[in-house]
């Protein structure tokens, strides 16, 4: 009788295990590991208070997939927190987004704010760059600078350091002329990340005055140098008034 009862016991004991658990029901939906019913009573996930979106301490060692909610505002910036529902992704906390988030976002989208934005205005008759060389674009006025990240030094910034990992947009124009006459050729404007290029454009051109303008998307990191270069073919060229921006597209 023994045995029979301890059989009955592990049997009851393995469905518990390899089944699905459920919490104010007998009958937990079967495609589910938790089913939770109440009509009057709510699930309390973890309270904490996260420091930022990059807080790995207040939840030591989260794991991809975790959820918590955040009571607290804490942190500046890309990092900053607010009150509300969080999943760790691996590397950060994302907020979950709420009806009323998701508008806020949706109404930001089309004013997306660059975080550096530089050109360079010319009052006289710039420098003559030799034809097929390839120089680097420089800037003398700064409209935005977000958290200092032009480098080089008045009146010759010369690029922009990346301040956080994310996907950025990058927009260029430029004015290339040649120094007297038509002549066919073609100009290029690269982009350059830490010295290397990531994207550039290109036209042919067949006339004395010309321009180049367009922009590129792409992944970045945290202390990326973005440097933009041009580079003008067939005839001796001067490069007049140029605008560049970078701003962050998620």
């Amino acid at each position: 009788m023994k045995k029979v009862l301890l059989i009955c016991c592990y049997v009851s004991l393995t469905e518990v295990l390899s089944g699905q658990v459920g919490i104010g029901t007998t009958q937990p939906d079967p495609s589910a590991v938790l089913d939770i019913v109440s009509g009057s009573k709510g699930l309390r996930l973890p309270i904490v208070n996260l420091s930022s979106t990059e807080d790995q301490s207040t939840v030591p060692s989260p794991v991809k997939g975790f959820i918590v909610y955040n009571r607290e505002e804490n942190g500046t910036g890309y990092t900053a927190v607010t009150k509300g529902l969080y999943s760790y992704n691996g590397s950060r906390w994302n907020k979950l987004l709420s009806h009323k988030n998701a508008e806020e976002k949706i109404l930001e989208i089309p004013f997306l704010a660059p975080i550096f934005v530089a050109s360079n205005l010319v009052t006289g008759v710039p420098a003559t760059q030799n034809a097929d060389s390839t120089v680097l674009l420089t800037f003398n006025k700064l409209d935005y600078n977000f958290q200092n990240g032009v480098t080089g030094t008045a009146p010759d910034y010369d690029g922009y350091t990346i301040p956080e990992d994310g996907v950025y947009s990058i927009s260029f124009a430029v004015d290339m002329r040649n120094i007297s006459g038509d002549a066919n050729g073609e100009q290029v404007v690269f982009v350059r990340r830490n010295g290397t290029n990531i994207c550039a454009y290109g036209m042919q051109r067949k006339f004395q005055f010309g321009g180049i303008s367009n922009d590129c998307t792409s992944s970045l990191s945290a202390g990326d140098i973005i440097s933009f270069t041009a580079r003008s073919t067939g005839a001796a060229y001067q490069i007049y008034n140029t605008n560049v921006s970078i701003y962050q597209s998620h």
